[in-house]
């Protein structure tokens, strides 16, 4: 982001505003290209894997990092946020397309078993731009008294943003148009539509009823609204920015690990 020949770093200390020497650049790998907003290709990598498993097996990930790094004080948040991260997947849309993966028919799967991975590639969803996490996220936040979320506010923000495409704002993608199943004048954003139903979910910390999704948080000035919440703990001093950004790249290395990344 910075043009190297400014200066300003030195490998052995980091960011130095004294250090004059052009900065090393590093080569990018072109065999990783940067993935757009629809892309999700760790869903497509091993085997099939039932929701179950899959929110069993990040939530001790993401508990056995925070313990090897001390962190005592957010154990609780990251086995939890673990726990719940793919709740959207539960969502008829997400379903759809790994059961037209794993069984090569729309209509396939019908004995109720919910899917996180699907073992290949199965298309795109049928509506543009949807992001499970965000459905996630959203079903997090309903969640009180329901189930005892801890610290709910920063678990469902590191829900929403383990993929890292959502984080201070909820707005639908550029160009992307109301669904076409959705109700006229509907809120939506990224694939989401105001209404959607996730059915009941088993979790590692409970089961989640049947929730219907609620975008109203995506409005600026909205009680309670997304944007608020999340600005709240940025500027929170026991938490910020880079303690915020700590626990969401641990919550991301656990999904790639439970993933087999």
């Amino acid at each position: 982001m910075l043009r190297a020949a400014d200066g300003g770093y030195d490998p052995e200390i980091g960011w130095d505003g004294k250090a004059k020497q052009t900065v090393e650049t590093l080569p990018q790998d072109r065999h990783d290209p940067v993935q757009d907003i629809e892309s999700d290709t760790l869903t497509e990598t091993g085997s099939p894997e039932e929701l179950l498993r899959h929110l069993e097996k990040v939530a001790d990930e993401a508990a056995r990092l925070g313990d090897a790094l001390g962190l005592s004080g957010w154990l609780e948040v990251l086995r939890w946020a673990g726990a719940l991260h793919d709740l959207g997947k539960a969502h008829p849309v997400f379903q759809l397309t790994l059961r037209h993966a794993i069984y090569g028919d729309d209509d396939a799967g019908g004995d109720g078993r919910l899917w996180a991975k699907s073992g290949k590639s199965g298309g795109r969803h049928t509506r543009h731009y949807f992001r499970h996490e965000l459905a996630s996220a959203l079903a997090v936040r309903g969640l009180d008294g329901r189930l005892e979320v801890p610290q709910r506010e920063l678990t469902s923000y590191l829900v929403a943003t383990h993929h890292g495409k959502v984080r201070l704002s909820i707005r639908p993608a550029p160009n992307e148009r109301r669904p076409a199943d959705a109700d006229a004048g509907a809120r939506f954003a990224l694939g989401i539509v105001d209404g959607d139903v996730l059915p009941e979910v088993r979790t590692p910390v409970g089961t989640v009823p049947e929730f219907t999704l609620d975008l109203a948080v995506m409005e600026l000035g909205a009680e309670d609204s997304w944007a608020d919440s999340a600005l709240r703990l940025r500027d929170d001093p026991d938490l910020g920015p880079f303690r915020l950004g700590l626990l969401e790249a641990l919550l991301r290395i656990a999904d790639w690990r439970a993933s087999g990344a």
